[in-house]
């Protein structure tokens, strides 16, 4: 059987859905598909950095812990930055 190609989110996208922008039913099918059909969801650690610091900044913190609760639930695995993994084992070896 054949690995899904996994959906890398950017933060634009999340934050439509998050904040009931427009374009947020687009990035709600793709994400109810992804969920349906098994594909793996993927979102960078930068792109969840500003996806609170956003959600904070306009609604506080009990929204930036409601959408950090909804983000993790939905999101198959939250990847580092790239080069971000090469400089944490440089610094663990230092």
């Amino acid at each position: 059987m054949r690995e899904k190609t996994p959906l890398l989110f950017d933060s634009h996208a999340l934050l439509k859905l998050f904040q009931k922008e427009a374009g947020q039913e687009k990035v709600a099918r793709m994400l109810t598909q992804a969920i349906r059909v098994g594909t793996p969801k993927y979102l960078n650690a930068i792109n969840l950095g500003e996806i609170l610091y956003s959600t904070k900044r306009a609604f506080g913190d009990q929204k930036k812990i409601e959408v950090l609760k909804r983000g993790a639930s939905v999101m198959s695995r939250i990847v580092a930055a790239a080069g971000e993994e090469g400089r944490n084992e440089e610094a663990r070896e230092s």
